[in-house]
């Protein structure tokens, strides 16, 4: 949850994208390429435009993420390709894996030669209208020795809010109200410094500013 709430720096990452298939025209289809998000993928953030780092209000790249249903629970004598996804679930866990090479009486969990879990949840299919398109995403960083200080601490205090209340006989309430207090607190600060670990580009000029410029040109 707290790498969702900013872009952060240590957990930003660009990767052009796997065509999934390309989309039939049709009354009911609404966009033309359908893609595979990466694995570790938490959260997308944009479609890069290639020499257009600042794009303007009409310029960025519109998209929206469906769920892959033809991805399902792994069954016994089906046959799988390289690429498909299957889920196991063992009692509450659910735990999905990417085929490796076709295969059929394999099970994910017995087969390390023919499939490999993945860590980012149910597989995820991205509709655009751009072709070999790039994303840039918050990645699920799970390493916390590459978290930056101020992220490591906000997501400390996001722990300390569902843990305290169970481990003190204090008033639940006033604990997570404290705790919330000072979680935003350190949220301000994190991302107040990620901030500063870049410098973006001034705005394109508006319309108006153009025209004047134009004028005083002549």
């Amino acid at each position: 949850e707290t790498l969702k709430a900013a872009p952060w720096s240590c957990a930003k990452k660009v990767a052009t994208l796997t065509l999934h298939e390309t989309l039939t025209a049709s009354r009911d289809e609404e966009w033309t390429y359908a893609y595979r998000l990466p694995e570790d993928c938490l959260l997308p953030r944009r479609i890069r435009l290639y020499g257009n780092r600042t794009p303007g209000p009409n310029q960025e790249v519109p998209f929206e993420l469906f769920a892959d249903t033809a991805s399902t629970a792994w069954a016994t004598g089906t046959t799988y390709a390289t690429g498909d996804y299957a889920s196991v679930t063992t009692g509450a866990t659910v735990v999905w894996y990417r085929a490796l090479r076709t295969t059929i009486a394999d099970a994910p969990a017995s087969s390390a030669s023919d499939w490999v879990a993945i860590t980012g949840g149910p597989p995820k299919l991205l509709h655009c209208d751009i072709d070999d398109a790039v994303l840039e995403y918050t990645m699920l960083l799970s390493d916390p020795t590459r978290f930056d200080g101020d992220l490591e601490a906000a997501i400390a205090a996001r722990l300390a809010y569902d843990i305290a209340p169970g481990v003190t006989k204090s008033d639940a309430t006033a604990i997570r109200g404290q705790v919330a207090g000072i979680y935003n607190a350190l949220m301000s600060a994190a991302i107040a410094a990620d901030a500063r670990s870049r410098v973006a580009d001034s705005p394109p000029p508006s319309g108006w500013e153009l025209a004047r410029y134009r004028a005083g040109r002549r």
